[in-house]
Order: structure tokens, then C-alpha cells, then sequence
């Protein structure tokens, strides 16, 4: 169920379609063109490039602003990385349990526990321990014993301790937990006074509409068609977290209903006012669903907020819904 999201998307909040980051700075300093002004800041953060920018900002908010964004990257990796050995959930997969969990990843293993059932399963962080066995074309002789495994039913939460007690089940919040980091920092910029900005931490968050006064557009890119990448169309949300999923040749997703392998160029964008982490999981839902599912998880995406959906295959948009 992983992959690589973030060439499906560049930016077009200015008009044009140039790529995100030649619009923004390469340097944690900020950029403030006036006492009141904009700013921008980019950097790394889960082993990709992000990058914020503010509107209307204090100057003397930009460092504040800045200094929050890396300060949740470093606390959500610290929880959440599978590159660090000493990451809580690298360390929960490795030794199957983990002791006195820190408050934020409860607080994402019980979200994701809840997306799971929104997604009618199709959305699961327990798939890890069967993505990660896949190498070539050759399913491992165990594949189907490692789909089994693959749920959060296995996942046992006491007061002090969480154990896996399947020892296939392997856990990975790669397809939500960058739209959670772009919530959290949305939260906190809003309680900063920010009223309108632009986030891409993996997935995007738009906080209130663009300085010009209209939603922000940003243009999703497809599948490589004889080398070339093409643009699909675009996406206009604002106040709202937005996430893209995609597979292709390269790109493998896992089904964690039925096991299978989903390679076949489907690129998927979905927009919800209740976050990016919303949006992540029911991007990635979508992304491995039947054809005939899709109109029950547009239901369950939009069952309290506002959302939208489009979905292109093979670079034809096929479904879409605002």
C-alpha cells in the first residue's frame, strides 16, 4: 500500500505550473518581503522535500512559524520513521512490542483504527509486513499467510504497552501520517494567527484561500506516458487538507482485502475539510478499490465534512466528485 506521491503534484496557486520547489527557497531562513508580508520555508522532513508559505505574515512570526514546522517534523519522525533503528515504530516492528508509547502515536494508531473502518478496510497501516516482502514479479511463498496478517485486530493496545502478536504483522503510517504532520501544523499555525498559507509536508494543506481571494489550484501530474509526464488536470480546495496516491510500472500498491498487487496507472487526488490525514487514507483507499466501491468511499469521505474526489486511469479521469 506505499509509495512515492509527491511528482503527482505541482503547484499552479500562482497561475502557472511551474514545479513547487522552483517557487520556493532551499534555505530554513525565511524570506519576509515587508513587516506584514509573505515568507516561505523548505527543508527535509520523512527523507523528502517539503515546504510551506505563509501570507500575510509578522515578521516577527516567520522564525516562530518555521521553528514549529521542524519541531514537528523531528517529534512525528522520532515516532513514526522506518528509516531510524530507534524510531518507536521501528522499534514496535522489530521487537513486537513497545512500551509507554508516547501520546501521538496512540493518538495516530487510534485514527488510523477509525480510517480503517471508513475505508471499508482498504486503508491499512497493518499491510506492511506484506508490501515489504514483495521483490520482483514473484509473490513470496507466504503471501497469503502475510495478507491475513495484515490487520490492526493484531495490534494489541494495553494502558502502558503495545504488542503485535501476529509475527507477520508489521505496522507502517507512510499513507498518513505526512497528512497528519501537515494537520498539525496547520493547527498550530492557525493558533499563531495565520489566515492563509500553503503547505506541502508530504501532502498539502491549504489554510483559508489565497491571498488573491479564490481557492487554491494545484495540477496533478500522471502516469510517464513514452517518457513524458503529462498533466491530468487540476485540484481547487481551500481550508482543506489535500493528499495524491498513485501506482504504475514502478510504483507497487497493495490490496489488503484481497492481496493483490495494483501496478496498472491509476493516479488518485482527494480533498477533505476535516484534514490531509483524512484525505491520505482515503487517497490511498481509493487508489487499490473496486470500481464499485468508489461511490460508497466517496459516502464515508464526505459523511461529515466536505470532500472531493478524481480518479484517472491510465491518465482519463474516470470518477470524479465535488
Amino acid at each position: 500500500m506505499e509509495a512515492s506521491r509527491r511528482n503527482f503534484l505541482k503547484c499552479a496557486s500562482t497561475g502557472s505550473l511551474g514545479m513547487l520547489l522552483s517557487q520556493c527557497t532551499r534555505s530554513t531562513e525565511p524570506e519576509v518581503s515587508s513587516e506584514c508580508g509573505d515568507a516561505q520555508w523548505s527543508g527535509i522532513g520523512f527523507g523528502i522535500e517539503m515546504s510551506a508559505e505563509w501570507y500575510g505574515v509578522r515578521s516577527e512570526s516567520v522564525e516562530m512559524l518555521n521553528a514549529m514546522i521542524e519541531r514537528t517534523i523531528r517529534g512525528l519522525e522520532s515516532a513514526f520513521s522506518l528509516y531510524s533503528a530507534s524510531s518507536e515504530l521501528s522499534r514496535l516492528n522489530s521487537e513486537r512490542k513497545l512500551e509507554n508509547p508516547s501520546e501521538v502515536f496512540t493518538k495516530l494508531l487510534g485514527l488510523s483504527g477509525a480510517l480503517v473502518d471508513r475505508t471499508l478496510g482498504l486503508y491499512q497501516p497493518a499491510i506492511h509486513g506484506a508490501w515489504s516482502s514483495l521483490d520482483g514479479a514473484a509473490l513470496p511463498d507466504d503471501w497469503a499467510q502475510r495478507i491475513q496478517a495484515s490487520s490492526l485486530r493484531f495490534v494489541q493496545l494495553n494502558q502502558n504497552e503495545i504488542r503485535l502478536t501476529n509475527p507477520l504483522t508489521q505496522l507502517s503510517f507512510n499513507a498518513i501520517v505526512q497528512g497528519f504532520l501537515a494537520d498539525q501544523v496547520a493547527l498550530q499555525a492557525r493558533n499563531i494567527g495565520v489566515t492563509s498559507a500553503l503547505l506541502h509536508l508530504g501532502e498539502s494543506y491549504a489554510i483559508g484561500q489565497h491571498p488573491e481571494g479564490r481557492d487554491w489550484s494545484l495540477a496533478v501530474m500522471g502516469a510517464p506516458v513514452a517518457g513524458e509526464i503529462e498533466l491530468v488536470g487540476t485540484i481547487e480546495f481551500a481550508d482543506a487538507g489535500l493528499a495524491v496516491s498513485a501506482h504504475d510500472a514502478t510504483r507497487k500498491l497493495v490490496n489488503p482485502l484481497t492481496g493483490e498487487v495494483m501496478q496498472y496507472d491509476r493516479v488518485v487526488a482527494v480533498a477533505s475539510k476535516e484534514g490531509a490525514a483524512v484525505a491520505d487514507a482515503f487517497a490511498t483507499a481509493f487508489a487499490v478499490a473496486d470500481e464499485s466501491q468508489w461511490e460508497k468511499l466517496y459516502k464515508s469521505l464526505t459523511l461529515s465534512e466536505g470532500g472531493l474526489i478524481k480518479l484517472w486511469h491510465k491518465n482519463q479521469l474516470v470518477f470524479e466528485r465535488t
